[in-house]
């Protein structure tokens, strides 16, 4: 965060965007074998996304498909240069797990009282810097190929429709949504829950900005994109950019800039 912090000294006065990432994981803690629990050492993939993290100055890492439970303390996945985390993990079976890493520049806060009971999505709210009484809602989701698409989109628009009665500045989503759509990525071809996902969207005024493939079926020369950014209002995203994947991974990760200089108040439908 060094370069944030020089920014910050040369220019008091100019609002800087906030870097966001979001990777699907498939297993932050994969290797964390009995050697490294009786070492207590921080599992290979954690240190690659340390890395990653300072040296493209993210603010905000979302990451989901953890595969943590109760055993993974959180220093065995805390990284340095974004001090906080929050994490949601999957109680009752392997696999799934959403988390976010925040930086202490930003003042975040998880709005756990609203997060659907049945879905994995994670929400939180955080003021804008130098932006009195501006706050964007953010929300983390990972829905697995066997969520029914019609229950985690009514989860989802729940939460969309706190937003709009509490008037946030903006909301955003990131996450891996497991559906495709044409229309979003042209290199896909559409299935029922990236039709039923997309009209959704469509409805309730929302942008899907993300266009290029996030997951790399090699043995099958297949590729498709079904980790997004949604959002009511695009102006606020800036500069996306497909990153290769962080670690041993079948997906690629997405990063981008939030704008924090916006003055027209944004409203959700």
């Amino acid at each position: 965060m060094l370069k944030r912090t020089l920014a910050l000294l040369l220019n008091p006065n100019k609002d800087q965007p906030i870097h966001i990432c979001h990777s699907n994981t498939r297993s932050l803690v994969a290797e964390l074998d009995s050697n490294y629990k009786r070492l207590r050492a921080r599992p290979p993939k954690v240190i690659e996304f340390e890395a990653f993290c300072n040296e493209n100055q993210i603010d905000l890492l979302a990451l989901t498909e953890t595969w943590c439970n109760t055993s993974h303390n959180d220093d065995l996945i805390e990284i340095n240069g974004l001090p906080k985390l929050f994490r949601r993990d999957r109680p009752d079976r392997t696999g799934g797990g959403v988390a976010l890493y925040p930086s202490n520049e930003i003042n975040i806060t998880r709005l756990e009282e609203i997060e659907p009971e049945n879905s994995e999505i994670m929400c939180f709210e955080f003021q804008l810097p130098k932006k009195v009484n501006k706050f964007v809602f953010l929300c983390v989701c990972y829905r697995p190929n066997d969520k029914d698409i019609l229950d985690f989109t009514s989860d989802f628009l729940d939460v969309l429709e706190y937003t709009s009665d509490k008037g946030y500045y903006n909301f955003i989503s990131v996450g891996d949504f497991n559906c495709k759509n044409s229309e979003w990525c042209p290199s896909d071809v559409s299935n029922l829950d990236g039709r039923i996902l997309k009209t959704a969207s469509d409805t309730n005024g929302l942008d899907q900005l993300i266009n290029f493939p996030t997951r790399f079926d090699i043995a099958h020369n297949k590729a498709s994109c079904l980790d997004y950014i949604i959002t009511n209002d695009k102006r606020f995203v800036s500069n996306i950019s497909n990153y290769g994947p962080i670690a041993n991974n079948d997906r690629y990760s997405y990063f981008f800039q939030h704008k924090c200089n916006l003055t027209k108040r944004c409203c959700l439908l």
